[in-house]
C-alpha cells in the first residue's frame, strides 16, 4: 500500500495528477479530500494505492470505523446567558415602553404596517415585530436587524442613561430561527472536527452569532473555539483538542 498527498487547483485535477504519479486507475485507489480548494487556496488530497483486494478491504474497514457518526451534545440553553446585572422590574417596564415607542415610530417612518409585541422573557426585554415586506429590514444574515436594534438601544439609553440592560429586537422570529440554524451547524461542525481530528473554519459572522456557537460548544469534550480576523470578516474556528 502506498499513500501520497497531492495539491492542484481543484480536486479533479489533483486526482488526475495523483493517478499519473501512481500509474494507477481510479478503481485502484482511495481518495481522501483534505482541502476542497478555493480561489485563494489549492485543493489538497490524500491518495492511497492498494496492492491487493485484501489490503483494500482492510483499509476501507478502518476508514468506515473512523467515519462512524460522532455524537456531540451542544448546550442549547447557553445562548440565554447574560451579564449579571441586577433585575429591576420598574426599570425594565420603562425601557420596554421606550423601545416600543421607538419601533412604532421607526415602522411609521418606514411606511410599513407591523404588529409589535413587547414583553419580558427570563428578565430580558424582547420587541418582536411581524408583518409584510420585512425581509429588507432583516437584511443579509440579520445585518439590518442588528443595525435597528443598535439604534433602538441607543434611544433607550438616551431616555434612561442609567439603564444597563440590552433590549432585544426580533423581526418575523428571525433570531430564534437563526439561532436554531447556528446551533445545528455548531453540532455538525464539531462532529466533523472530532471525526477528522482537525480544525474547522466557519464563514464570517457577527459577534452575536459567533457567541451563540461558542456558547453552544462550551464544555464539549475535545472541542475549543476561537475567533480570527477583523470585522466585518471576523470568523469562528472550531478546534479539535486532544
Amino acid at each position: 500500500m502506498r499513500t501520497i498527498e497531492v495539491s492542484s487547483s481543484d480536486v479533479e485535477k489533483a486526482t488526475e495528477k495523483a493517478l499519473q504519479m501512481l500509474e494507477a486507475t481510479a478503481e485502484q485507489v482511495y481518495v481522501k479530500v483534505i482541502e476542497k480548494g478555493s480561489m485563494l487556496k489549492k485543493a489538497k488530497i490524500e491518495v492511497t494505492l492498494f496492492e491487493s483486494e485484501d489490503e483494500r478491504e482492510s483499509f476501507m474497514a478502518s476508514v468506515e470505523n473512523e467515519k462512524k457518526k460522532v455524537s456531540v451534545e451542544v448546550n442549547t440553553e447557553s445562548s440565554k446567558k447574560r451579564v449579571d446585572i441586577p433585575y429591576n422590574k420598574e426599570e425594565n417596564e420603562q425601557a420596554l415602553k421606550h423601545a416600543r415607542e421607538f419601533i412604532e415610530g421607526f415602522m411609521g417612518t418606514y411606511g410599513v404596517e407591523a404588529h409589535i409585541d413587547a414583553f419580558e422573557r427570563e428578565e430580558d426585554i424582547i420587541i418582536s415585530v411581524s408583518g409584510d415586506k420585512m425581509g429588507n429590514l432583516i437584511g443579509f444574515h440579520g445585518a439590518g436587524l442588528d443595525a435597528i436594534q443598535t439604534i433602538m438601544n441607543a434611544y433607550v439609553r438616551e431616555q434612561m442613561p442609567s439603564y444597563k440592560r440590552k433590549v432585544y429586537l426580533d423581526i418575523e422570529h428571525y433570531r430564534s430561527r437563526r439561532e436554531d440554524t447556528l446551533v445545528s451547524m455548531a453540532k455538525r461542525m464539531a462532529e466533523k472536527a472530532i471525526s477528522y481530528k482537525r480544525s474547522v473554519k466557519l464563514e464570517p459572522m457577527n459577534a452575536y452569532e459567533r457567541r451563540i456557537i461558542h456558547n453552544a460548544l462550551n464544555g464539549v469534550e475535545h472541542i475549543g473555539t476561537h475567533s480570527v480576523g477583523d470585522e466585518p470578516n471576523r470568523y469562528l474556528v472550531i478546534d479539535y483538542v486532544e
